[in-house]
């Protein structure tokens, strides 16, 4: 499955987002909060509000047997 706009966004508690100019076309792992805000991991790695309105959405990839819990 390839970036959905984000209009689609079913119900979901992590996602990567995109936004294209914030995201420089790269993902970023986050979520919509509650109370509707974004929230997530920003561009210099710290984790709290997002600092960008994300444009598109995707699954998050299924990690490596090893670390699945």
């Amino acid at each position: 499955m390839g970036w959905q706009p984000i209009e689609t966004l079913p119900d979901m508690l992590a996602v990567w987002l995109h936004h294209p100019y914030y995201s420089h076309g790269q993902g970023r792992h986050g979520y919509r909060g509650k109370d509707g805000n974004w929230r997530g991991v920003n561009a210099d790695g710290t984790e709290g509000p997002l600092r960008f309105e994300p444009t598109h959405w995707m699954p998050l990839p299924i990690p490596p047997e090893e670390q699945r819990g």
